[in-house]
C-alpha cells in the first residue's frame, strides 16, 4: 500500500510540474498579469486550516532553501493563537509541501516562503490597489518575475483585470485610495476561488494590480517566490524593508 501511495505521489507532482509551466506560459501571455491556478489545495485542507486559532497580527518569512521549515512554520503558527504543537506541525507540514512543490516546478532552488496572519480591521475597506515591484533583478529576458499566492483562511486577494490601454490613465495616482475606488469598476474585479491560488508578475511591464480584500474576520495568507542563490541576497534586502524584521 505504502509504495503504491509514493508511486502515486510522484506521478502527481510531475504532473504539477507540467501544470505549473502550462500556467507559467498563460501568465506570459495574460494581458492582466496574472492567472488563477488549481495548487491541490483540497476542501478538506481547507476546512483543517480554518481551525487555526488568529489572535494576533504577525508575519513569517523564510529565505532560502524550501527544507525543513515545518518547525519554523509550527512555531508561528503557535505564536498568532492557541493552536497546539501536534495540529501546528500537521498544518506547516502541508504549507511546507506547497512550497517545495512551487520552488522544485520554478526550476530555482530557493525562495522567499511567506505568512501573514491578519485578524479583523478597517484598513482595507477601501482596497489597497499597487503593482508589486522588482522581487530580484531578472538574470535575463526570459527570466519571469512571478510570486504564487493563496489564501488558507479567510477572504481572497483582489484582482483588477487592467486593460493594458489604461495603463498609464493609473499613472502616479495609484495610492490614492478614493481615485483607486472610482477608477476600478467593480466589474473588472475577480479573487480566486477557495482552494485556489494566484501565480502574478512583479516588476515592470505587464504586473498585475491586486489589493488586499476587506478584512473582518481571521485571515491566512501564503505566498511564495522563487529565486537563484544569486538572487536570493537582494530579495531579501527588499522584503525586510517593507516588512517588520523580528516577525
Amino acid at each position: 500500500m505504502n509504495k503504491i501511495f509514493f508511486v502515486c505521489f510522484g506521478m502527481f507532482v510531475m504532473l504539477r510540474g507540467d501544470l505549473l509551466q502550462i500556467d507559467l506560459q498563460d501568465l506570459k501571455e495574460n494581458p492582466y498579469g496574472f492567472v488563477f491556478v488549481d495548487r491541490g489545495i483540497t476542501r478538506e485542507d481547507l476546512a483543517y486550516f480554518n481551525q487555526i486559532d488568529i489572535q494576533t497580527e504577525r508575519f513569517y518569512h523564510h529565505f532560502g532553501e524550501v527544507k525543513n521549515i515545518e518547525s519554523s512554520i509550527a512555531d508561528f503558527l503557535q505564536k498568532v493563537g492557541e493552536n497546539g504543537e501536534e495540529y501546528s506541525l500537521q498544518i506547516a507540514s502541508r504549507i511546507s509541501s506547497f512550497a517545495e512543490e512551487v520552488v522544485k516546478e520554478s526550476g530555482k532552488n530557493e525562495a522567499w516562503v511567506h505568512l501573514r496572519a491578519s485578524i479583523a480591521t478597517d484598513r482595507y475597506d477601501a482596497s489597497r490597489w499597487h503593482f508589486d515591484g522588482y522581487y530580484y533583478t531578472p538574470e535575463d529576458a526570459d527570466d519571469l518575475l512571478f510570486k504564487f499566492a493563496a489564501t488558507l483562511v479567510g477572504p481572497s486577494t483582489l484582482f483588477y483585470m487592467l486593460p493594458p490601454e489604461l495603463r498609464k490613465t493609473i499613472g502616479g495616482r495609484i495610492r490614492d485610495r478614493k481615485y483607486m475606488e472610482k477608477f476600478c469598476e467593480e466589474e473588472q474585479i475577480v479573487a480566486p476561488k477557495l482552494g485556489e491560488g494566484a501565480i502574478f508578475v512583479g516588476g515592470k511591464g505587464v504586473t498585475a494590480l491586486h489589493s488586499e480584500p476587506p478584512i473582518h474576520e481571521k485571515r491566512l495568507f501564503f505566498s511564495v517566490v522563487p529565486a537563484t542563490k544569486a538572487q536570493l541576497p537582494q530579495l531579501k534586502q527588499r522584503v525586510l524593508t517593507t516588512y517588520p524584521k523580528d516577525s
